[in-house]
């Protein structure tokens, strides 16, 4: 993770560290059943109130086994975390530092009346470590096509997955190498327009 941003990497150490993460390793390892015969009905039946006492038990175990052991406890600690994050760290999508593709893609379609427009085509999912997943497409309407899809990309934000979306699009043959026939077909006549007006301005 040596090259992500400072703000995605505190994401990633709040969702580590989340009473919601720390409850499911307490219940993991079965001390909610252990706290339960001690915590009274009416506080294990607020869902946040349960939550937050199972992560604090979870917190306290990870205490008293690194004071358990003054040479050793912390390094145990530390190895047994990382197990435990491990598969989380796992689903952590590398961040794509720059968005290309949707400059590529416009640069490919794109021109006078011509439109793409990026719609999110359902609604995020949350992953089992708290992170997001969007879904987004992009669609064109012009040079004879009315709002036609192009590609569909997914990503940890908006941005990322509109980039993929355009990633999709490029590299949806035939469809896109006719777009783009069209987009020159339409630049040659219009240049063509030019010359002949040109022409006509210069002999007159």
């Amino acid at each position: 993770f040596k090259d992500m941003p400072a703000g995605r990497m505190s994401q990633i150490r709040e969702d580590l560290v989340k009473n919601e993460t720390l409850a499911g390793f307490a219940s993991q390892y079965g001390f909610d059943n252990r706290v339960s015969l001690t915590v009274p009905e009416e506080q294990k039946s607020q869902s946040k109130r349960w939550l937050k006492i199972r992560g604090d038990v979870f917190e306290a175990y990870v205490a008293a086994v690194i004071l358990s052991s003054p040479d050793r406890g912390f390094a145990m600690v530390e190895q047994w975390l990382r197990e435990l994050w491990l598969p989380r760290l796992s689903q952590v999508q590398p961040v794509q530092t720059v968005l290309k593709y949707k400059e590529q893609l416009a640069k490919k379609v794109m021109g006078k009346g011509v439109k793409l427009r990026y719609v999110e085509e359902q609604p995020a999912t949350r992953l089992d470590g708290g992170m997001q997943t969007y879904y987004m497409g992009v669609y064109l309407t012009g040079w004879g096509w009315q709002n036609q899809h192009l590609g569909s990309g997914r990503g940890l934000n908006k941005a990322i997955a509109g980039d993929q979306a355009a990633s999709r699009a490029l590299q949806n043959c035939p469809l896109i190498d006719q777009v783009a026939a069209a987009k020159a077909a339409h630049d040659r006549q219009a240049s063509g327009v030019k010359e002949a007006d040109s022409n006509i301005q210069l002999t007159s």
